[in-house]
């Protein structure tokens, strides 16, 4: 939420509710009501179920604050009414303010967004195997299994190394005034330099057109692939999905121009105007090079 309308909103967010979010309403739901894995599939809205479920708390002295029994009581999420309200009006404290009116225009734009892709994610069934893919590309999809069963092997100690890179990371924030890119700089050197001291190496799976074309060739189930996805660099999947030129074709003349400006700033590298722009970094160098 931009920090210029953060306080207009401020009261109306966080309420406490005794819901549970979608993957706790996929249990206590099915297909017959048109619900799958917590998401409406007419709609795309999440749908939140009301568990029942209780959790045991303190019963504490008022005086001495000390506990003198236990008590159940319902489970509840903070939710922000953001979430619940169809309509970001309904939490506008006047429509006479512009701030709020763009605002709320916007929420309801990323609102309908969110509900079509979430309505065409949970109507579109998952790739099938081919078995003939399987066995075409079997070399290949013993690589991809290889890769992924290195990068779950390494998530150990990829963990250790976060943890020792953002203590080193705030460590170093609270002696030096930084502005925002070079935090950014600093927290990324501070787990890089965890990593090297601790073995481990970033845990992404790097595919190679040929284990990309098994894939496209349903030669990996869906779980896999969900898998292998998930510990994919999002650059990686953008260059197989997206062919360059598409990419290129898509980029507006603002968008080039905010492109460049941030190519002018010092110290930003194309990788993180690529992630920002949601391009891969062979567009952006396509762009910055024309």
């Amino acid at each position: 939420m931009p920090a210029i309308l953060a306080l207009s909103f401020k009261s109306l967010l966080t309420p406490l509710v005794s819901l549970l979010a979608s993957s706790e309403a996929s249990a206590k739901s099915n297909k017959e009501l048109g619900i799958v894995n917590g998401i409406d599939i007419h709609t795309g809205k999440k749908v939140y179920v009301d568990t029942g479920k209780t959790k045991w708390t303190p019963v504490k002295d008022k005086k001495t604050g000390e506990i003198t029994g236990w008590k159940q009581a319902l489970k509840k999420d903070k939710i922000e009414r953001m979430y619940l309200e169809d309509d970001a009006f309904k939490l506008v404290g006047s429509k006479e303010d512009p701030k709020e009116v763009a605002y709320a225009n916007f929420a309801n734009k990323m609102k309908s967004l969110a509900q079509q892709s979430r309505k065409i994610a949970v109507n579109t069934e998952n790739m099938k195997r081919n078995p003939d893919s399987v066995k075409a590309y079997a070399k290949e999809v013993a690589s991809l299994n290889n890769k992924l069963k290195e990068v779950k092997a390494n998530k150990y100690l990829e963990r250790q190394a976060q943890i020792l890179g953002n203590k080193r990371y705030y460590a170093a924030k609270r002696d030096g005034d930084y502005s925002l890119d070079q935090l950014k700089r600093l927290q990324n050197e501070c787990i890089a330099g965890a990593r090297l001291s601790i073995g481990a190496k970033k845990p992404t799976i790097n595919i190679t057109p040929k284990e990309w074309a098994a894939i496209d060739a349903g030669a990996v189930s869906s779980n896999i692939l969900t898998e292998i996805i998930n510990n994919t660099s999002l650059e990686t999947i953008r260059a197989y999905t997206m062919p360059r030129q598409t990419q290129r074709s898509l980029v507006s003349y603002t968008d080039e121009c905010l492109i460049r400006s941030m190519a002018a700033r010092p110290g930003v590298t194309q990788a993180e105007i690529a992630d920002a722009m949601g391009l891969s970094t062979s567009t952006i160098n396509t762009i910055l090079n024309e």
